[in-house]
């Protein structure tokens, strides 16, 4: 998905520098542009930052039940059957 949006922004600029228009045109319609690729970015950092939050929290989860199954084992007394 990285790729598919870099290569729609880096088209984006690329048809709007080779289009016909004014200069003061050109460069609102990159500022405008340049604001796109800002919004996009910082979504895209957000998204990987809540998954690498979830990523964390679900490790932090999974080792404590870890812990807890490890310390049960260990404090039950043996069934030895002879």
């Amino acid at each position: 998905m990285n790729k598919l949006f870099l290569g729609f922004m880096a088209g984006a600029i690329l048809g709007i520098l080779y289009a016909p228009a004014k200069g003061s045109k050109t460069r609102a319609k990159l500022s405008n542009a340049g604001g796109s690729i800002r919004e996009g970015w910082n979504s895209l950092t957000d998204t990987v930052a809540a998954a690498i939050d979830n990523t964390s929290d679900k490790a932090e989860y999974y080792a404590s039940e870890a812990m807890d199954e490890i310390e049960d084992f260990t404090s039950e007394p043996s069934q030895k059957s002879f």
